[in-house]
């Protein structure tokens, strides 16, 4: 493949000129049966005592396996996200601290907050005082057990409004 024919050729030529090491390096190997593998290389210029050069040492990689973990990884990602996006409950991942790593867009709806506001926030600090000691026991239950019971709530929007609202909790590792 004349992409990467050029891409080792520019490789090994910068090496050359600068003398530096160069790693990861990705390119494509071709065996002798017509089998493209991926791989990551990296090269390093060899000289005599006296800095001539004297020719190259190479280590490749295959990293096929590394490739198709990476693609079920995005394809995971992908899922997650319409999963997340399309479900119709207010969704939120939070930190033990109550701060918010993710929300859906339907709790973002809910709330009047954006995840960027949401992030200079904690749960506590939507929660109406009243429902303070409820979310304590509701933690301690999910710190003790892995999750808690459904709970009836309330939420303090953006605008100041109150709104009802039904929460479990799920720990997340």
């Amino acid at each position: 493949d004349k992409e990467y024919e050029q891409k080792v050729v520019e490789a090994y030529s910068k090496v050359f000129l600068t003398r530096e090491s160069i790693k990861g390096v990705d390119w494509v190997l071709i065996s002798k049966t017509g089998e493209k593998r991926p791989i990551e290389s990296s090269i390093s210029l060899i000289c005599d005592a006296q800095g001539n050069a004297m020719g190259f040492r190479g280590v490749i990689r295959d990293i096929t396996e590394r490739q198709r973990a990476e693609e079920a990884q995005r394809s995971l990602e992908r899922k997650y996200r319409l999963l997340l996006n399309s479900m119709p409950d207010g969704f939120a991942y939070l930190n033990m601290d109550g701060t918010f790593r993710e929300i859906n867009p339907a709790f973002e709806e809910m709330t009047g907050y954006s995840l960027e506001e949401l992030r200079n926030l904690t749960f506590h600090d939507i929660t109406p005082e009243k429902w303070r000691s409820t979310d304590e026991q509701a933690l301690k239950k999910l710190s003790k057990l892995g999750f808690s019971n459904i709970e009836e709530k309330e939420y303090r929007r953006k605008d100041g409004a109150i709104i009802p609202a039904e929460v479990r909790g799920t720990l997340l590792l």
